[in-house]
């Protein structure tokens, strides 16, 4: 994983426990500290998905006894939004062939009538189920939530006095959590046949180009990305503005902003302070470092990062300009 030396890191053997760390980060104006649990955990990321199936499963089956046909067309819509990228990069890929075969028998306008035919009818289609899915997700949704209402009412109604008052039996899960809950455990099921069909065509195409090294170049990116790229989102963390003249200058924005300290400024003339401590304060901060840690957690000292990721996304096409039977025999 890329480093960024800018960046101050320290590791208190104390707090390392359970194979977790905490690091400590200096991101700009902001003291950063969050967990490290080392090189992508993929026995925890395993771990969570076997743990949510069950409780998946059981919210699958009460969806399909409120209604078997919004299921089941549920179903076949996220398996269709998964598959719909790869079809349609396949048909592009054969009209691609198709034009290029036609440039150079200056014929075939007949194939390519065809295959420009089955892409657009396909891009006709692919908006229309998108379409109808977005009317269907309205429908089930209603269903759902409120199918959910009544079991969390249910359940609130029979909590009596006493228990109601013990802080640890107050609900806070809501029918619309719920609902959004089994929504994403869908999407990510969308996205994994997603990979699998794109990953299949990256197969299959790589038998006219380089075979295994084509799929390795068409992964390259996608894998430097999600391995070495720095990101918070997944971590968790507590930060805090440990910069001075910052604070000082926010305090003085308040102060002059804040309408309950507007008497005591006009009374003791302080308008000229405030702005002339408000400037020196800014002068003594670097102004590139004020950006929130979510943001400035993601960048790196040096652009080496971004130039690997980016050239990684042109892999393929070297693989093809390479293994391309007509660019060998030329």
């Amino acid at each position: 994983m890329p480093e960024n030396p800018s960046e101050k890191q320290t590791s208190d053997p104390e707090l390392t426990t359970n194979h977790v760390k905490i690091v400590t980060e200096q991101l700009g104006i902001w003291h950063l500290r969050s967990s490290e649990h080392g090189f992508y955990d993929f026995g925890k990321h395993w771990r969570d998905l076997v743990s949510v199936v069950p409780w998946f499963y059981r919210m699958a089956v009460d969806v399909y006894h409120l209604s078997p046909f919004l299921f089941i067309a549920f179903v076949v819509s996220m398996i269709w939004s998964g598959l719909e990228s790869a079809i349609l990069t396949h048909l592009s890929s054969q009209l691609l062939k198709v034009i290029e075969t036609g440039l150079k028998n200056k014929s075939h306008s007949r194939e390519i009538l065809s295959a420009l035919t089955r892409r657009l009818a396909f891009v006709a289609l692919a908006a229309t189920v998108k379409w109808w899915s977005t009317s269907l997700n309205s429908v089930i949704k209603g269903r759902v939530t409120y199918h959910l209402e009544i079991i969390l009412m249910q359940a609130k109604l029979q909590v009596d006095l006493v228990t109601h008052k013990g802080a640890i039996n107050t609900m806070q899960t809501t029918a619309e959590d719920a609902w959004h809950a089994f929504r994403d455990i869908s999407s990510f099921f969308t996205e994994f046949i997603a990979f699998a069909s794109q990953l299949a065509l990256i197969g299959h195409l790589s038998r006219s180009f380089g075979g295994p090294i084509f799929v390795v170049f068409c992964i390259a990116k996608p894998l430097i990305t999600t391995f070495c790229q720095r990101s918070i989102w997944s971590k968790v963390c507590i930060g805090y503005v440990s910069d001075p003249n910052f604070n000082r200058m926010k305090a003085m924005h308040n102060l002059a902003t804040d309408d309950s300290y507007k008497q005591d400024v006009h009374t003791g003339n302080l308008a000229n302070y405030i702005l002339n401590e408000y400037k020196k304060a800014y002068k003594k901060i670097d102004v590139s470092s004020t950006d929130h840690p979510y943001y400035a957690y993601e960048r790196f000292s040096s652009p080496w990062f971004d130039i690997i990721k980016q050239l990684s996304g042109d892999l393929p096409t070297v693989c093809i300009s390479l293994f391309n039977p007509y660019v060998i025999c030329s």
